[in-house]
């Protein structure tokens, strides 16, 4: 794993807190800096979770969340 992709695990990791804390605001906040820190090539392997995780971020679903993530991270 590069730097590059614990970088995005972590920040993943940090946007799910965010979920769970109910800050939608700090959900955004973490989505645009994971997507403003992550390399290119990350960005475009995950380009369709990322569309998914936006799309839930946006109607605030905790569960949809959890699905993208868990599909990102294999969990």
């Amino acid at each position: 794993m590069t730097i590059s992709e614990s970088s995005f695990v972590f920040n993943l990791g940090r946007l799910w807190q965010e979920v769970l804390s109910g800050n939608w605001d700090g959900v955004i906040n973490m989505y645009e800096l994971i997507e403003e820190v992550t390399s290119n090539e990350i960005i475009e392997n995950y380009s369709k979770e990322l569309e998914e995780l936006l799309i839930s971020i946006k109607n605030k679903d905790c569960g949809g969340v959890d699905k993208v993530l868990n599909n990102i991270l294999k969990w």
